[in-house]
């Protein structure tokens, strides 16, 4: 009975995972005898109110779930199926790969994932996955990454391209992860309004502002650079009668 009550609510909410309610809570409940919790629990409905219960019985939960300790071994990597000089392409899933890999041991990682929209793909993965076994495999590998890299302050130099390319002067910008406030520096010198949040200490980024021409020099100092590389090639494509955007816009005219 409690196998097909289970199998029953799974069947009614599993689409999006909710939790019964109203009669249909109330029979289940009733039925089989089992409180909330555990039902939420079966279904795998991690709520605020059950991770916070897990969180403070961590110690008792682990030794009720953790598995008989075997001698460790290390993860063997598959063999990669395509070299260069400089990368290796494996064939294989990116969980099983991160497994092999060391902490701290990446210096970016850049994630194009599939976003569950049931699109086909030539691998024929299930891009229909349940609302919770999608986010619980987008939790697995997202912590794997942050597992394996290494944790560098973003540069004002990386914010500097990303908000040049990404926004115009004007445009309102949110970060939601202040840091160092690395964002809300650039966004300010090059005019862009900004939103953020700190759960942090704000207090070092309050004072960032207080010194702010140092960021705007630095920035200078990186823009000179690249106006500089980009005016050496572009009298090297003037003096080979390479096409420049002027000479396009020209032609274009």
């Amino acid at each position: 009975m409690l196998g097909w009550i289970t199998k029953a609510a799974r069947g009614r909410y599993n689409e999006t995972n909710k939790l019964p309610s109203g009669s249909d809570l109330d029979r289940i409940l009733s039925e089989t005898g089992l409180e909330k919790i555990e039902l939420m629990l079966r279904m795998g409905h991690l709520s605020r109110e059950i991770r916070s219960s897990i969180m403070g019985n961590a110690e008792q939960i682990a030794k009720l779930i953790s598995p008989v300790k075997d001698e460790k071994t290390t993860p063997k990597r598959t063999p990669p199926v395509f070299r260069t000089k400089l990368g290796s392409l494996y064939q294989c899933d990116c969980l099983d790969l991160m497994e092999t890999m060391e902490n701290d041991s990446i210096d970016l990682v850049f994630a194009d994932p599939p976003f569950n929209l049931n699109k086909l793909y030539p691998s024929k993965i299930n891009d229909n996955l349940k609302s919770e076994e999608y986010l619980n495999w987008c939790e697995k590998w997202a912590l794997e990454c942050a597992r394996i890299l290494k944790h560098n302050e973003l540069s004002i130099n990386l914010l500097d391209r990303i908000i040049e390319m990404a926004s115009n002067k004007g445009d309102l910008i949110f970060d939601p992860f202040g840091g160092s406030g690395t964002t809300y520096a650039v966004a300010e010198i090059k005019g862009r309004r900004w939103i953020g949040t700190e759960i942090g200490p704000v207090e070092t980024i309050a004072e960032r502002f207080n010194h702010i021409h140092e960021d705007q020099e630095n920035l200078n100092r990186i823009r000179k650079d690249i106006n500089a590389l980009i005016h050496k090639y572009y009298h090297k494509r003037v003096e080979k009668g390479l096409w420049t955007p002027d000479s396009f816009r020209e032609k274009a005219s």
